[in-house]
């Protein structure tokens, strides 16, 4: 079965590390939404990045030590950072302030914006049948980001600002992922994110229990295992395919928010996240026509 695996080409594998990658975040997420009952997202994400850091120590040493973390594209990695700590930032204090597939389902309109961006930084081709599906998917992140009588608050607009600034954060993932180790691009973001989050987190602070340290330790394990599978996705697939397989996270989401939240899922948050997932299975299954019609080789890992 690995052996099949291996051997698919790199489109598919990669929407494989992206299930693992779906599966890791929507589990962090659901702590998230639990601590952030007595914590604020931004210490949470603090903590995160602290821990995290911690939990890419080992991995780097048993991948080679410090010698994978070289890189000449120091301005790119920067420019990932700032991307992907205002990500962190945004949606840790949305997840703590709205309804766990609510927010997830915000965090879709992130590979809409990814489609977007793909054909004008990365130079991949994106046809009409998916810029219409992208279209269709946006209508679906409008209705969702105003669930019932909750309508679009500060927590929403700042998830959707997260989402954006997620797409911008994979575009520099792709381009660094075809010079740099997976290891080298998650390492050198989760240094800066704990530089970059500490004043954030001092000026909402408050002394977690060693309860609370312990679940953030979890997150913080999750969250590095989802980083390196998306990492992985991203290297060995084409951006604008693989990132509607992080829709995912919606069935775990409503699943951990019911089962652990007592949460039901509204209306908007239902409609809005199946026109989204739809447009993302459309998108998947247009690639698909394509990779038949020109077989892509397998990508070196």
């Amino acid at each position: 079965m690995w052996a099949k695996v291996e051997n698919a080409n790199g489109n598919i594998r990669g929407a494989l590390w992206m299930v693992g990658a779906a599966m890791f975040f929507a589990t962090m997420n659901g702590i998230i939404r639990m601590l952030g009952t007595s914590l604020h997202g931004f210490e949470i994400a603090f903590f995160r990045s602290l821990f995290g850091v911690a939990f890419l120590v080992p991995m780097v040493l048993a991948a080679g030590g410090p010698a994978i973390l070289r890189t000449r594209r120091y301005g790119l990695h920067g420019l990932r950072a700032a991307f992907g700590t205002t990500t962190m930032l945004l949606s840790f204090y949305a997840f703590t302030q709205l309804p766990l597939a609510n927010a997830t389902t915000l965090t879709f309109s992130s590979p809409l914006f990814l489609l977007a961006l793909a054909p004008l930084v990365l130079g991949e081709t994106v046809g009409w049948h998916r810029r219409i599906a992208a279209a269709v998917g946006f209508v679906g992140v409008l209705i969702a980001a105003q669930p019932e009588a909750q309508g679009f608050n500060l927590a929403s607009a700042a998830m959707l600002t997260a989402a954006f600034s997620m797409a911008c954060a994979m575009i520099c993932v792709k381009s660094l992922s075809r010079t740099d180790h997976p290891l080298a691009i998650l390492s050198i973001f989760s240094m800066i994110a704990v530089f970059v989050t500490f004043g954030p987190a001092v000026a909402v602070w408050r002394a977690p229990s060693l309860l609370e340290l312990a679940w953030m330790v979890v997150a913080a394990g999750l969250g590095t295992g989802g980083q390196y599978c998306y990492i992985r996705s991203y290297r060995i697939g084409d951006a604008s395919l693989v990132a509607p397989f992080n829709f995912l996270q919606l069935p775990f989401a409503a699943a951990i928010g019911v089962l652990a939240f007592g949460e039901s899922p509204g209306m908007a948050t239902l409609v809005g996240g199946l026109i989204i997932a739809a447009s993302g299975l459309y998108i998947m299954y247009r690639e698909a026509v394509v990779h038949r019609r020109t077989p892509m080789p397998p990508a070196p890992l």
